[in-house]
This record gives structure tokens, C-alpha cells and sequence, in this order.
């Protein structure tokens, strides 16, 4: 299983059988549904697809964001009068 910012969108078939330790899809799911995991059954043949990102939250993996969001910089009176509504 790749927990490591992988660019998949859904856990592969092999990160599904690691995860459950099941081949087939109905056991898969129902191990899925046992560890309380949310899942859609894909609907021609029942695999379990199951978010990389939500794994990767339950995980307690972070990814880094993708953006600054360090504090505001500037003028502080002015970003005060904004907050308090005084001009």
C-alpha cells in the first residue's frame, strides 16, 4: 500500500487484497464494512473502490499543502479596522 502522495485517486486492487487479506470482492467489502471503512461497489463486478485520500486521513498520513498558509503579512491596523469594522 502507498501512502505516500501516490497520484492514484482509488486504492488499487493489490492495496484492497492487502488491506482485507481477501481475493474476492464480496469478502473484501465485507471486511471493508467490519473496519467501518466507506466504500462504493464498483457495479459490474462489485470491487470495492475506496478513496486513496480518505485511506490516507484514516492513516493519519498528512500531505503537505500546496499552498503558503503562513500568517497574513501587512499592515496590522489596517487588517485590525478590517476585523473590527471601523475604517
Amino acid at each position: 500500500m502507498v501512502a505516500n502522495g501516490a497520484k492514484n485517486t482509488f486504492l488499487t486492487a493489490a492495496d484492497i487484497q492487502v488491506l482485507t487479506g481477501k481475493k474476492r470482492h464480496s469478502a473484501q467489502c465485507a471486511v471493508l464494512s467490519e473496519m467501518g471503512y466507506v466504500y462504493e461497489r464498483r457495479l459490474c463486478d462489485g470491487f470495492p473502490i475506496v478513496s486513496r485520500a480518505y485511506f490516507n486521513k484514516r492513516m493519519g498520513y498528512i500531505d503537505k499543502p500546496t499552498r503558503d498558509i503562513s500568517p497574513i503579512k501587512g499592515n496590522r491596523k489596517a487588517l485590525e479596522a478590517l476585523i473590527n469594522g471601523s475604517t
